[in-house]
């Protein structure tokens, strides 16, 4: 996970027009959060190698909703956490749950801005370390495959919800968007490009990387994944295994039927840091996708040319995010945001200026993010969690309750000291700040997918000033400790003001009428903020941490 760097932001005026927005800000002060609420049962594999059999497990959520909001049908968004389908710990992370500081931002913000949004479990367990390339991607493959099933089981849920239960959680079936991280964005992925289970029989990216030689004769040319066997792709059929089938044992319960008579239809989807399985399954059916992707991500590839890669093995060839753009761009999934937001809209001019970076144009719904390897020469990809040292891991997992300080790795190391290898200087503001980015990514692009009417059209509506983008200007040192100089050169300063992230004027200086000034912010509270520089002929807006 990494920081997406220092980035343009909109001036004051756009804040201020984003502040009465629903949908494009936060409108609502807070949220209600309904716990652990149970939206089907399902079997688990994780459970046997302890008992020898699969055993049914609750699928539950977390679902926020806005306080005081008087809309009786909300757009819908299933946020899916990451966790390379392991629990903390044993993933090797001490993220991997719906209550990742990650998951509890982006469902509460989403609340707040008018959302219901709902934070789900799913079905976990693979062989990472099993001795063959069969084994190891034929237990992926099929994680994956229930955790597809399991997301559709969730839409099921509110929809059968919304008819049977009065629509406890005031949703509206007709606008779902499924949100995913990390492994849950490879959950989201690939709900939105396999369509049948025939498809696992019929990849490109490779040809037959899902199939395996069943008779022995040389030839690959059975699924790892058979609905007799796993169940159907939208997981209504109760199945019971014929035979013995790949570490399925004949007999076993593999799958539980749920909500039968409700569709699994959605509308949107939202991939942070995932991949599809195999590209050639998304065709001009595909819905609208988004997707930000760091262009160095460690586990899943943003391009075609690598694997997904966990340590030290690699598994099966997945596509990333400028394969995906490129593809949603030719077939015209994502036409609707090319013709209703503007080039010059902050958010995707930036993703514009990053995917030239990244060598390729600009594909509507890609935001690449570019920055550099930390001091231990690791690209963090898209950093947005972040935790306290000294809470406790969870009593009933391998932590088994010691803060996160104490809680061995099999590095040697504490699991914060090696979380921190790959998440240097982890703060609440350093995710925030690339949650918002996100956010201001989504909003727009969900308006217009979704027909959300209360969205107000100025967020698509270029700034009256022109923006700068000019390195000539030099704001150190970046971070700070309060007192903080800009040069601009040969250009003259005339105003320089501080916002927050909440958009508030925190600090201002005017009559400037020089080339450098030094700016004390020392009285103000550590964390990111917005610089608004003003010169003679333009506006710079960047922003700066002090810590």
């Amino acid at each position: 996970m990494k920081n997406l760097g220092l980035i343009l932001i909109q001036c004051l005026f756009i804040f201020q027009s984003f502040a009465q927005s629903r949908y494009l800000s936060e409108v609502f002060p807070d949220v209600k959060v309904s716990s652990d609420v149970v939206y089907g049962r399902n079997a688990t594999i994780f459970t046997k190698p302890l008992l020898g059999h699969l055993t049914p497990v609750d699928l539950k959520m977390d679902v926020y909703e806005p306080i005081g909001d008087t809309l009786q049908e909300r757009p819908l968004v299933l946020v899916i956490h990451d966790g390379n389908f392991f629990p903390q710990v044993l993933n090797g992370s001490i993220i991997g749950s719906k209550t990742d500081s990650s998951v509890v931002e982006i469902c509460t913000q989403l609340a707040k801005r008018g959302f219901t949004a709902a934070a789900i479990t799913y079905r976990q367990g693979w062989n990472p370390l099993g001795v063959s390339q069969l084994d190891r991607v034929t237990t992926m493959i099929q994680a994956l495959y229930r955790g597809v099933q399991d997301g559709r089981t969730a839409i099921r849920f509110f929809r059968k919800n919304y008819n049977e239960e009065d629509n406890e959680f005031h949703i509206d079936p007709n606008r779902i968007t499924v949100w995913g991280n990390g492994t849950g964005a490879f959950v989201a992925l690939n709900m939105v490009a396999i369509s049948h289970i025939n498809d696992f029989a019929l990849t490109t990216n490779g040809p037959g990387k899902f199939l395996f030689d069943s008779d022995n004769d040389g030839v690959p040319d059975t699924p790892m994944v058979l609905e007799e066997i796993h169940g159907d792709i939208e997981g209504k059929n109760l199945t019971i295994a014929p035979y013995d089938f790949l570490g399925i044992t004949e007999g076993d319960t593999t799958n539980y039927a749920n909500h039968l008579n409700y569709s699994s239809e959605f509308h949107l989807s939202v991939n942070i840091s995932g991949s599809v399985a195999d590209i050639g399954w998304m065709n001009d059916n595909s819905i609208p996708t988004i997707s930000i992707q760091s262009i160095f991500d460690l586990y899943y590839p943003y391009n075609e040319f690598s694997f997904v890669v966990h340590p030290g093995t690699l598994y099966f060839q997945t596509q990333g995010s400028e394969l995906i753009g490129e593809l949603q761009e030719n077939l015209g999934n994502n036409q609707a945001w090319k013709d209703g937001i503007k080039e010059d809209e902050i958010y995707t001019k930036e993703a514009n200026w990053h995917s030239a970076i990244a060598g390729h144009p600009y594909y509507e719904g890609v935001y690449p993010v570019i920055n550099s390897a930390n001091s231990n020469g690791i690209h963090e990809g898209v950093v947005i969690d972040w935790w306290d040292p000294n809470s406790p891991s969870p009593i009933d997992g391998p932590g088994l309750g010691l803060p996160w300080n104490e809680v061995p790795s099999s590095s040697g190391l504490s699991m914060h000291d090696l979380e921190l290898i790959r998440n240097e200087n982890m703060s609440a503001e350093k995710a925030r700040a690339n949650i918002d980015t996100i956010m201001n990514y989504f909003a727009p692009r969900a308006c217009i997918t979704l027909e959300l009417s209360d969205c107000h059209s100025d967020i698509f509506t270029s700034s009256a000033e022109e923006q700068l983008d000019d390195s000539s200007i030099k704001i150190f040192p970046n971070p700070s400790n309060g007192l903080l100089t800009i040069n601009a050169s040969e250009k003259t300063l005339e105003l320089i003001q501080v916002f927050d992230l909440d958009g508030r004027l925190v600090k201002s200086l005017s009559q400037i009428h020089g080339t450098e000034k030094e700016i004390d912010l020392s009285d103000l509270v550590k964390g990111i903020y917005l610089i608004k520089i003003q010169l003679n002929d333009a506006i710079v807006v960047r922003k700066i941490m002090l810590n």
